[in-house]
């Protein structure tokens, strides 16, 4: 099952060795190779999915009298949160390995001159932050 799942996901592939009937493989060695395609398998198997469903759930809410507005912004938020996080996926996707490294290796230089520190403060005016979206989990009955 392992070895099924690695072929799967495009870490190892079959390689036949000549006069050998048994299954010999291969694994991938580069570790951005193998991230950026468990991060797509990932993606196709539960992002997709996930946003197919919520484009679905904001059509039928529109016109359902029985959701509430709370809940219609709730999974507005989710949707958005959710097609952002594509859009980000799909622009990290578009940079060469070397930019998206020295990206990730930015991080805290990033959030250091920023000034956000160690404590993150969310805004409430940015929709789908994570307060917006507890609040108004509290809200709903």
């Amino acid at each position: 099952n392992s070895l099924k799942a690695l072929i799967d996901w495009r870490i190892i592939q079959k390689e036949p060795i000549p006069g050998d009937r048994r299954d010999h493989f291969v694994a991938v060695t580069d570790v951005w190779t193998m991230a950026m395609r468990i991060a797509a398998v990932r993606k196709a198997r539960e992002i997709d999915p996930a946003l197919e469903t919520l484009d679905l759930c904001m059509e039928e809410a529109a016109g359902d009298p029985r959701v509430s507005k709370e809940q219609r912004a709730r999974i507005e938020a989710m949707l958005e949160f959710t097609s952002t996080m594509d859009k980000f996926y799909a622009q990290m996707l578009k940079l060469p390995t070397q930019t998206l490294w020295r990206l990730v290796r930015m991080g805290d230089a990033i959030v250091a001159m920023m000034g956000l520190g160690k404590k993150r403060k969310e805004s409430p005016s940015e929709p789908g932050q994570p307060s917006e979206i507890l609040a108004l989990e509290d809200k709903t009955p």
